[in-house]
């Protein structure tokens, strides 16, 4: 079992790393979904949607 991890020591740390960072976007994620930063699935908060031309926010989630 020790040779396994000392021959794959690599590719252990970058898994690790790279579910570290996912969990991270997934909470700040869910962060700004509870905070109401989102808008419909865009990033950028209603307040600079895209969206927001067309009809607002508001809108564009009804519609979806």
């Amino acid at each position: 079992m020790a040779e396994f991890f000392s021959d794959n020591i690599g590719t252990i740390l970058v898994l690790i790393i790279l579910a570290v960072v996912m969990a991270l976007v997934i909470r700040s994620m869910i962060r700004n979904k509870k905070k109401g930063r989102t808008c419909g699935g865009c990033s950028c908060g209603c307040g600079g949607c895209p969206h927001k031309s067309s009809g607002g926010c508001d809108s564009y989630t009804s519609n979806k």
